[in-house]
């Protein structure tokens, strides 16, 4: 199985779909293509086993206020001298 929420260019979508109606991977699903909106040639919209999604999980209200509420947090931690939520590479 594959599942691809990130960015759609990560995946080669003619050789995902190739693979999937080969048999060589089970089942896939997406929210991303690789040109947004999908183009109606795009080898993914006929593939086996594959289900796209569009790529709207952060548009219900709860999620939008989950992120201003993190973002909001964030900062004020930061403000007063405590870092969270920190990536370090």
């Amino acid at each position: 199985m594959i599942i691809n929420t990130s960015r759609g260019p990560l995946i080669k979508e003619q050789d995902l779909a190739d693979a999937l109606n080969d048999g060589k991977v089970a089942g896939a699903a997406a929210d991303v293509a690789s040109e947004e909106p999908i183009s109606a040639d795009n080898p993914l919209l006929c593939a086996k086993n594959m289900i796209i999604t569009l790529h709207i999980a952060w548009a219900p209200k709860e999620s939008w206020q989950r992120l201003m509420d993190v973002a909001v947090e964030n900062l004020r931690a930061f403000m007063d001298g405590h870092l969270q939520n920190v990536v370090n590479g």
